[in-house]
Order: structure tokens, then C-alpha cells, then sequence
């Protein structure tokens, strides 16, 4: 059984994200699925992810810096029955009692504000508009191209590795179809290729079918299909000369870490 935990900011999330990987750290005998939800900067948006932590059973960290916010969400977590975690504010509030000056309330460091803010925008931006195979014209500005077949988890990986301020596209293969010639153009080690076990991926696929009653593709969930999708992607992989990662059983968060890792040539983007 894997505990949720959810990493809310009203910025990028990675501070409550960091924490929450710090603790859970001590925890080795236990697995934990951690999410972020960055940007939740409204009481609206906050209420969403109190009913979201409610039904996944989730434990909350969170990092909201103005007063209002975090007064809002710790009443509202309390009176839902979540546990929920303050990082950020026991800090302010010390801090506010040593200075005699009152914290700028700015969500985010200040010194990221400008043109590495608009960068994290810039990312999120491309990497939406370069989501499942689009505008494959230009993939070569991306910072990181991931491909697979379908139901590998290329589009939340996509957007999780974003909101960290990488530039992401993502590209499908799809069995007897021809793959954009741009993926060509990239270099090798920008491009990841994502692997699963055919076993696996029937399991997924064929649950997925039982929630599409009008989805018509006959081959969607076929193993002999499936087999012949992997086989056309692992042919794909290695004339791309790319780094494969098998995403089967791994969180989002677990393959993202590992393909940050994995890019030791790359200055990774501030955010």
C-alpha cells in the first residue's frame, strides 16, 4: 500500500515537496506517492484539493504565503479531518517576531520573480503546446522529448518534469504509423524513451477499455497487438540512439527523478 501525500503551494510546490521527501525518507519500509499541486493561489482551487486529499486518504504539506490563504486552508483541512502540515508558515511568523518587519508576501523567491519566472511559464507553455505528438515542427527546442506507446505516462510525466521548468515534448508510437522525421533532429541525449512490460501495459489498457464503452479499437488491448507496438518502439529507440527508462510500477515522480538525474550534462532549469 503506497500513502499519499500532496505538496501544495501557491507557487511551484517544490519547497513542501522537498520536505515531504526529506521525511519520507526516515520511512524506508514504507512507499509513498507524492503530488504536487503548485499555483493553488485561491480559495477555490484550495477546496479542490481538499476534496481530492479526502478521497485519496492524502496527508497535506503545504506552503502558502499569504496570511488569508493559510488561514483559510488550515481551517478547511481541519474541519475535513485531513492531517495537513504548515512548512512555511511557523517560519514566517518566527521570523516576522525576530525582524520586527513584516514578510513581502510574495509568493515564490523574490529573485525568481522576473525573467526565471517567466521561463517556468515559458516551460509549462511549450510543453502543453508540444503534448501527445503536436506541433512537432519545432521538438527540437525542447529540453526533454519523451516517446513511447500509448499508456506509458507520457503526458503527466510531461507535465510534472514542467512545472520543475523543463521544456517537454512528448511523442506517441503508434504501431504501422510513421513517427515525425523531427525526432531526428534532436540529440540523442535529450530524448528518453519510455519502456513497459507488455503484461503490464494489457492490464492498463483493458481497464481503460471497461471506463470507454464507446472507444471502438478492437486492437487497443490485444497482447499480440501490444507486442508488436513494443517491438516497433524498442526498433524507434535504438535508431534513435536514446536513453530507455521502463516506467512499469513507478510513479510519476519516480521516473521524472530519474531522467533529471540522468541529464548530469544539463543545467537544470531554475524554479
Amino acid at each position: 500500500m503506497a500513502f499519499t501525500i500532496y505538496a501544495v503551494s501557491d507557487y511551484s510546490g517544490e519547497t513542501a515537496e522537498r520536505v515531504a521527501r526529506s521525511a519520507t525518507g526516515q520511512f524506508p519500509d514504507n512507499d509513498f506517492n507524492i503530488i504536487m499541486v503548485p499555483a493553488a493561489s485561491n480559495k477555490s482551487r484550495l477546496e479542490k484539493v481538499i476534496e481530492r486529499a479526502k478521497l485519496d486518504e492524502a496527508v497535506i504539506f503545504y506552503t502558502l504565503v499569504r496570511p488569508e490563504l493559510r488561514e483559510f486552508f488550515g481551517r478547511e483541512t481541519g474541519m475535513a479531518g485531513l492531517n495537513a502540515l504548515d512548512v512555511l508558515g511557523p517560519a514566517l511568523d518566527t521570523l516576522d517576531h525576530m525582524t520586527g518587519n513584516a514578510p513581502v508576501m510574495q509568493p515564490g523567491p523574490i529573485t525568481r520573480m522576473d525573467t526565471e519566472y517567466f521561463d517556468w511559464i515559458d516551460a509549462i507553455q511549450f510543453t502543453v503546446k508540444h503534448d501527445d505528438g503536436a506541433e512537432p515542427e519545432d521538438i527540437a527546442d525542447a529540453d526533454i522529448v519523451l516517446v513511447g506507446v500509448s499508456r506509458t505516462g507520457k503526458t503527466p510525466l510531461s507535465i510534472y518534469l514542467a512545472y520543475r521548468g523543463w521544456k517537454v515534448a512528448n511523442v506517441p508510437i503508434v504501431y504501422g504509423l510513421p513517427y515525425p522525421k523531427e525526432l531526428f533532429q534532436v540529440k540523442s541525449e535529450h530524448i528518453i524513451g519510455l519502456s513497459i512490460n507488455p503484461r503490464k501495459l494489457h492490464e492498463i489498457r483493458a481497464r481503460r477499455l471497461t471506463m470507454m464503452a464507446s472507444f471502438s479499437d478492437s486492437q487497443y488491448a490485444d497482447p499480440t497487438h501490444i507486442l508488436k507496438e513494443i517491438r516497433y518502439s524498442q526498433e524507434l529507440m535504438r535508431r534513435l540512439k536514446c536513453r530507455v527508462i521502463d516506467v512499469t510500477g513507478k510513479a510519476v515522480e519516480e521516473t521524472a527523478q530519474e531522467i533529471i538525474t540522468g541529464l548530469a550534462d544539463l543545467e537544470e532549469p531554475l524554479v
